[in-house]
């Protein structure tokens, strides 16, 4: 007996599949068909990504990444003002040091005394370099000796600066004049050393003495000068009409117009006596002299031609 192949289910679904219409195919679904599709869906869901497999109350990498990116964008900032309070006040105060006016020295914070001539408090403030520098760069010693190389009548020079509010003073010791000297057009205060230095005003109160002044290292001091100008001014002579001769020392103009030299020092008595002397002589002769020398009281000499 002939046995009859069984077909298959599937070989079977494509066979009445053949004898029903289109319509009736997308309906008809072989077991077969059924199981390879049940068998993608697993295929698939096996492959899919793990956020989609991640059970209940669990999360992926991703989902903590994005979490963690969400909770740095709303985190709370905490500023630790215990900490910075201190340090911005100490910004603040190197700020106000650094750059306040308080610090800084100004015009008005420069003061100058001791000094005879108001006028050259301008010039001793810019001459001291003290101005616009910060209180804590001054150079009192710096400013000290500039003043003393301005002034050749100040015999000591002291700065003194505060830090805050910045104050510097500048305390001049000047020389004492003793007199002063007219050489041409130019007047110079002298002290009782000799030192010569501009005029600073008027001084009524001193002895003028005209002519050019004496060298250093010549025949005549100036000690000696003076000396013979406070003997003349005891014998009544006015130091306004002295003059100073290099080769004649002092030499005085008397009310007859004759110049009279009486050189220098305090031994003037002598020679003031010979000129009396001298005058009884002229006009006994009737003579006039230009020129009457007494500085050898005993080889006194006179002449008609003004010589000097």
């Amino acid at each position: 007996m002939r046995k009859t192949r069984r077909a298959r289910p599937s070989q079977r679904y494509y066979r009445t599949a053949a004898l029903l219409g289109p319509q009736d195919q997308m309906v008809v679904q072989a077991p077969a068909a059924r199981r390879k599709a049940d068998t993608r869906r697993a295929t698939a869901a096996r492959q899919a990504p793990a956020a989609r497999q991640a059970p209940a109350g669990r999360r992926t990498q991703r989902g903590y990444v994005a979490e963690a990116a969400i909770a740095a964008r709303t985190r709370r900032v905490v500023i630790p003002w215990r900490m910075l309070l201190p340090l911005l006040a100490l910004i603040a105060a190197g700020l106000w040091v650094a750059l306040g006016n308080a610090w800084y020295v100004l015009w008005d914070d420069v003061k100058v005394s001791g000094i005879y001539d108001p006028a050259l408090r301008r010039e001793v403030k810019i001459a001291s370099d003290l101005l616009g520098w910060h209180s804590f760069l001054v150079e009192p010693e710096t400013a000290e000796a500039a003043v003393m190389a301005l002034l050749p009548q100040a015999t000591a020079v002291e700065v003194t600066c505060r830090p805050v509010p910045a104050l510097c003073e500048i305390a001049i010791v000047e020389r004492v004049p003793a007199l002063v000297w007219v050489d041409g057009a130019t007047a110079y205060w002298v002290d009782a050393s000799g030192v010569f230095y501009p005029a600073q005003g008027e001084r009524p109160d001193l002895p003028v003495i005209h002519g050019r002044r004496p060298v250093e290292g010549g025949a005549h001091t100036l000690a000696s000068i003076r000396q013979g100008i406070a003997a003349l001014t005891v014998l009544g002579v006015s130091a306004d009409r002295l003059e100073y001769v290099p080769e004649q020392g002092l030499v005085w103009t008397d009310p007859e117009g004759r110049r009279v030299a009486f050189g220098v020092g305090a031994d003037m008595a002598d020679r003031w006596q010979t000129y009396q002397v001298l005058l009884n002589h002229f006009a006994a002769r009737g003579i006039s002299p230009q020129v009457v020398d007494v500085r050898f009281p005993d080889g006194a000499t006179y002449s008609q031609q003004r010589a000097w």
